[in-house]
């Protein structure tokens, strides 16, 4: 089915003028016609009207007049003036008050009539394109927020605590219950535990329980990695720094900004590295490898780590960074079972699932092997239990 053509009303005052004009542009629109201003209103109420094409002296109003009023009931109608007078006073009440879109001088060329008036159906026929496609836009993007929600929200469902796999009486229930608590507080975590238990998933967890849950998260493992790929991997590296890199490589902190960083392995870092994290984390600052310049990051720290970050240096007094000064304390207790600990910014190490009694001595001051008994769901000290307190 063919499209209808684009409707055209004329307005003169002379006969022979809507004539001629009539005649050029029937073969290609649809034309109406009137004599005056009043009964050119009656044609614009009863027809949709694309464009029209008035003459400027009439009698009763004139045609300045009646396009302003043409452009406040129907403004997206393109208003066309056809004159003989090329009055300064004319032209500008037609631009400012009647908002035409162009002037036709008498006499006027046939072909260059139909040229303004396909241009002039063109630019209505876009201009209700354009603000159709804006409607569907804003219902679009109402539509991809509504999606995008609904995937992060099943994101966080499927890779949250709810994933994190154990036994309904299992030690990890209480890891679970203190890592929700901390996955709502925007500060640094420390995971220990042994390799296997999970302590990547726990970190994602905390990730996805967080305000920080429609952000990035990346994770490293550090075990076994030199300093200088782990700089490069961390920090990153400027053009030319290494040899072969073509161009600038962004490290973990650039493409976690505002996210979560899960570093693995703390404890095996070097004290150079642990000084560089350190101030990533309390200024939250650090400089590429090659680069003159620091450069900012909003990014939480979750390390992990196998093993308690005891005091490892040979020379006395000494101790590392992540125990002397670094913004989490990890657990000193060993774990019953091989569920890891959590520990965020606290005065005091502690376990969250101790045992009740010690059947030996504990490793805070003899450094052997605790034997536990059923573990409780509360936090406690090494002080709290039934022997004497070994200052742990």
């Amino acid at each position: 089915m063919a499209e209808p053509l684009p409707t055209v009303l004329l307005v003169d005052d002379e006969e022979h003028s809507l004539g001629a004009m009539r005649m050029a542009l029937e073969d290609d629109f649809d034309c109406l016609t009137a004599l005056d201003a009043a009964q050119a209103i009656r044609q614009m109420e009863d027809n949709f009207v694309q464009v029209v094409f008035c003459d400027q002296r009439m009698p009763g109003r004139s045609g300045v007049e009646f396009l302003t009023e043409v452009r406040e009931r129907w403004p997206e109608t393109v208003r066309i003036i056809i004159t003989g007078y090329t009055e300064t006073g004319d032209m500008i009440a037609a631009i400012n008050e009647a908002g035409i879109y162009q002037f036709l001088t008498k006499p006027w060329h046939p072909d260059h009539l139909v040229m303004a008036a396909k241009n002039a159906a063109d630019l209505f026929r876009l201009s209700r394109d354009h603000e159709r496609m804006s409607l569907e836009m804003r219902y679009l993007s109402r539509s991809v927020e509504t999606k995008l929600g609904e995937q992060r929200k099943a994101l966080r469902e499927g890779l949250g605590f709810e994933n994190v796999l154990r036994a309904a009486n299992s030690p990890m229930n209480a890891v679970i219950a203190q890592a929700r608590q901390f996955a709502s507080f925007d500060v640094p975590l420390m995971i220990v535990g042994e390799a296997g238990t999970g302590k990547t998933a726990l970190a994602r967890a905390i990730h996805y329980g967080s305000l920080r849950s429609d952000r990035p998260f990346h994770e490293i493992n550090c075990v076994g990695v030199e300093d200088d790929i782990l700089e490069i991997e961390l920090f990153g590296a400027r053009r030319g720094a290494v040899a072969g890199l073509q161009s600038n490589k962004p490290g973990l902190l650039q493409k976690a900004d505002r996210g979560t960083l899960f570093i693995n392995g703390i404890a095996e870092l070097s004290p150079r590295m642990q000084l560089a994290l350190l101030r990533v984390a309390t200024e939250g600052r650090f400089r590429p490898l090659g680069s003159h310049e620091e450069l900012r990051t909003d990014v939480r720290l979750v390390t992990g780590a196998c093993r308690t970050c005891a005091p490892m240096w040979p020379r006395p007094g000494s101790a590392p960074i992540s125990t002397m000064r670094w913004p989490v304390r990890p657990s000193r207790c060993r774990r019953c079972a091989t569920a890891p600990a959590i520990s965020p910014c606290s005065p005091r190490p502690f376990c969250s699932t101790p045992p009740r009694r010690m059947a030996s001595r504990c490793t805070g001051c003899r450094r052997t092997r605790c034997a536990f008994s059923k573990p409780t769901t509360g936090p406690a000290t090494c002080a709290s239990w039934k022997t004497r307190s070994c200052g742990c």
